[in-house]
């Protein structure tokens, strides 16, 4: 009898820690599935879109993604803008914040209205 209790003692020793590996069956997953276009989807480079412009018009930005005007808490391909600075745009992807510039570099700095359009000021 005594060694049976043993062997039964030694298997749940064993088998404890695969049962726990599974972890609770309600929990939600660790890993969540993007969307086709954000960073991390499957098939996609992981680029977020580029604002073309930035506007402050009368007191409101806009910015330009691909030939289109967006405002503020707008969505572009599935993220949403929640800043248009200066010189680029903030993106919220699943609660995480990127910077998007309008130029890498930092070249063009310099304020332009909505009839200038993408070509810049003279064009």
């Amino acid at each position: 009898m005594r060694g049976a209790l043993t062997t039964l003692a030694l298997l749940s020793l064993l088998v404890t820690p695969l049962v726990l590996a599974g972890g609770d069956p309600t929990a939600p997953p660790r890993v969540m599935p993007q969307a086709l276009g954000l960073p991390g989807a499957p098939g996609t480079e992981g680029e977020l879109p580029r604002p073309g412009m930035v506007l402050r018009e009368g007191g409101q930005r806009f910015a330009r993604f691909d030939g289109r005007w967006y405002r503020l808490n707008e969505e572009v391909e599935g993220a949403r803008i929640v800043r248009i600075g200066s010189y680029g745009v903030d993106l919220e992807v699943y609660g995480e914040r990127y910077y998007r510039p309008v130029v890498d570099h930092g070249v063009e700095k310099r304020m332009r209205t909505r009839q200038d359009g993408l070509g810049g000021k003279g064009k």
